[in-house]
């Protein structure tokens, strides 16, 4: 995931930073400036290098093998795109610390009605080259865990202590093109398969921290991208 998506996660972070005590308590700050990340993705922000994200572009390619009898399969994932990312609400978020402690906590839920990721694909055999298209249709996903982050001012280094992230979903639906005979029967399941990889997700603990990490470095040591963000909000 590029700096780009990780500003939308940030935006629950550092809400507090340039919006002043005028928006109340601590989570009213970091709800206000949601939306203001909320309309800077959709419609970019050149100066603080972010783009629109409608639709997202993930510029980065994915390649695995898959076991397969006596031989591998290997995949690669190109040119793909999520449609959906700005269409988010806020359905639940809990401040558990309060606004004097040096520390905020939220519990939160973000919550999407429909998100759909799609690109190209190629597979590989050692008797077979295929490639076609791919779409993934994520219906009603969730994103919900915990933001516990040191505040600025608290006489302490500004920073990420906990972020934790389990996302689920209702229902997916896949659409794989040039498989021949085996098409309809891969598009039949695929849905079921991707609905079960994502709402058991063994990695889930691991990707939150590569999130937080990246946060930290790509955001917090950066507070004019987050300065962009509540200027453009202002206009």
């Amino acid at each position: 995931m590029g700096p780009n998506l990780t500003v939308f996660l940030f935006g629950f972070v550092l809400g507090v930073i340039g919006l002043g005590s005028a928006y109340g308590t601590d989570l009213d700050l970091a709800l206000a400036f949601i939306e203001c990340t909320q309309k800077a993705l959709a419609s970019g922000l050149p100066e603080a290098d972010i783009p629109s994200h409608e639709p997202l572009i993930i510029s980065h390619n994915f390649s695995f093998d898959i076991p397969l009898g006596a031989g591998n399969v290997t995949v690669e994932l190109k040119n793909l795109k999520v449609d959906g990312i700005t269409w988010w609400n806020v359905t639940q978020a809990d401040q558990v610390e309060s606004d004097d402690d040096t520390i905020d906590v939220f519990n939160y839920t973000i919550y999407w009605k429909i998100m759909t990721v799609s690109g190209d694909y190629e597979y590989k055999t050692e008797s077979e080259d295929n490639s076609g298209t791919i779409s993934i249709e994520l219906d009603h996903v969730n994103w919900s865990g915990i933001w516990n982050f040191t505040k600025p001012g608290s006489g302490k280094d500004e920073t990420l202590n906990e972020f934790s992230l389990k996302m689920t979903v209702t229902e997916a639906q896949v659409n794989i093109s040039n498989l021949g005979l085996i098409g309809d029967l891969v598009n039949g399941i695929g849905g079921q398969v991707v609905s079960f990889l994502i709402n058991n997700n063994p990695a889930g603990d691991e990707a939150a921290e590569l999130l937080r990490q990246k946060i930290i470095k790509d955001w917090m040591l950066k507070p004019e991208r987050i300065d962009a963000i509540i200027s453009n909000c202002q206009k």
